[in-house]
């Protein structure tokens, strides 16, 4: 028996026979089945083709058309694995604004196969400013992260207040938030991979790139959820 890092209650994991002869290396659960089940799996093969949401088709969403008249020449692919469902929401604000940390090893193995699958020279994370990493104690997309990673993406500490404080339009109007840091490599021909947790609007992501895009041969993105 073991406990469920999200609702607490005791639960034990079975191996079936199918899995024992499939000889697949055993990955010790962290959460119960009735909270794994609460969290919506996107599936890649009918998502948007540019920001991963959740949809019937492929097809271009709405949003990610009006990022295209924004920023014409990028070539948006973003994947995510978790619909932003109540269950999820709910899940990252105890991870990052209640401080349970332990909530990190939830996704990281579900991350981590995901970034497997994607062909990068460099992965960065969406870093935090001063003010939350003083507050919080860590990088909530750091937490998530079980391989290495840069960090020559820096925050601008000149812009105080944060995303989570905002509303939608607010969050769209966010003037350039990120910088790139004196050690930071050289990416001509390099591919970079940027990860955050939740892609919302888009607009953290959309800086993210607009900063790289014009040094790396190309910029790729994967969020926790959207």
């Amino acid at each position: 028996m073991r406990n469920c890092k999200i609702c607490q209650n005791d639960f034990s994991q079975k191996l079936t026979l199918a899995f024992i002869v499939s000889f697949k290396p055993y990955e010790k659960q962290q959460i119960c089945r009735n909270c794994r089940e609460q969290f919506e799996v996107i599936q890649a093969s009918t998502a948007c083709e540019g920001c991963g949401r959740d949809q019937e088709n492929q097809k271009c969403c709405p949003d990610c058309k009006k990022w295209r008249l924004i920023y014409p020449s990028y070539d948006f692919q973003n994947q995510a694995l978790f619909v932003y469902n109540d269950f999820m929401k709910e899940s990252i604000k105890n991870y990052k604004f209640n401080g349970d940390y332990q909530l990190r090893t939830v996704f990281q193995t579900a991350l981590k196969k995901k970034i497997e699958t994607i062909y990068f020279d460099y992965l960065v994370v969406i870093p935090v400013d001063s003010e939350t990493m003083s507050s919080r104690g860590f990088n909530q997309v750091c937490g998530l992260l079980t391989m290495k990673h840069s960090h020559f993406v820096k925050r601008n500490d000149t812009v105080k207040e944060k995303q989570s404080h905002k509303n939608r339009h607010q969050r769209l109007e966010l003037v350039q938030p990120f910088t790139l840091s004196s050690d930071c490599p050289d990416l001509t021909d390099k591919v970079v991979l940027v990860v955050d947790d939740i892609y919302t609007t888009g607009r953290t992501l959309f800086y993210a790139i607009d900063l790289l895009a014009s040094r790396a041969k190309c910029v790729k993105s994967i969020t926790l959820a959207r």
